[in-house]
């Protein structure tokens, strides 16, 4: 839609700026990936995280 691509526009320049400054690689690539457009348009992510001590596994 054309209002999300409005509204995505600051944030796109935000992390463009970010990975002009970036010193490492691995920098390079995090703001590369959060300013890709699947990044700030994307309406159907999904993160999953596990904390260490409320996992099932036991050792």
């Amino acid at each position: 839609m054309p209002f999300e691509r409005i509204i995505g526009m600051p944030q796109k320049g935000y992390c463009r700026h970010k990975l002009n400054k970036a010193t490492s690689i691995e920098e390079k690539k995090f703001w590369q990936d959060a300013a890709s457009d699947q990044s700030i348009f994307g309406t159907r992510l999904v993160v999953s995280a596990i904390n260490g001590k409320n996992s099932r596994e036991t050792n």
